[in-house]
């Protein structure tokens, strides 16, 4: 609960109703098996900040390559 000491929910609620974007995100964070949270507020920027406060990577996400890079850089030779 530390986490959200100072937090509004009401304004938490009402940045993420204006963003389908941002809610987006924290549906496939949880689908996939994780625990979004809210942390923090950037005041300067006025946004919310979310982690996944997942105890460990959900299964669903380890060993992910994003890039073709990091892809080619795990195959053996």
């Amino acid at each position: 609960m530390n986490r959200h000491e100072g937090l509004e929910w009401a304004n938490v609620q009402a940045k993420l109703d204006a963003d389908n974007e941002k809610l987006w995100s924290l549906h496939e964070m949880e689908r996939t098996g994780g625990e979004p949270d809210v942390v923090g507020h950037d005041n300067n920027l006025d946004v919310y900040i979310f982690y996944d406060c997942s105890p460990e990577s959900p299964k669903g996400r380890r060993s992910v390559c994003y890039d073709r890079e990091g892809l080619d850089s795990r195959k053996k030779t």
